[in-house]
């Protein structure tokens, strides 16, 4: 299949403003700056203690399940909760061309999630490759760096 090379806007605006501003914030733009800092740290640090009490539960939950498939049991119940394991079959793909033959074939894309490669979409973009019914769309995000 040739690939069609096409102009990539550098800039894309979304059609429409929100409804609703946000509320406003009285501070100055400088000191609104700080606060996100603040508030960001804030975060990162409760993230730090939730990623800390994640890799405790981990830890549990693979001991529980060792000793009791070692055990051949399926639960063990304590004083206040009860811990059982539980098999859900899922895909794994183990051939990558075979399968994507089967969804374009069949044209079952329901086989698939929806959601696009960003890195791969802009490596198509870069070289001036257009991909049909996909357009590039600008995202706005604000940078955060302490300065002192």
């Amino acid at each position: 299949m040739a690939k069609r090379k096409v102009e990539v806007p550098a800039v894309v605006v979304a059609a429409s403003p929100p409804a609703e501003l946000p509320p406003q914030i009285t501070l100055s733009l400088g000191a609104c700056a700080d606060e996100l800092y603040r508030l960001r740290e804030r975060r990162l640090a409760l993230q730090h203690d939730l990623d800390e009490l994640a890799a405790e539960e981990a830890r549990y939950r693979t001991h529980l399940t060792a000793v009791l498939e070692s055990q051949g049991l399926t639960a063990a119940t304590g004083q206040i909760a009860r811990a059982g394991l539980t098999q859900t079959q899922i895909g794994h793909v183990v051939d990558w061309d075979a399968f994507a033959a089967h969804v374009i074939a069949t044209r079952d894309f329901s086989l698939l999630q929806r959601r696009l490669n960003d890195g791969a979409l802009r490596e198509h973009w870069d070289v001036g490759e257009a991909i049909p019914g996909v357009e590039p769309f600008l995202v706005t995000k604000v940078s955060l760096t302490k300065t002192r």
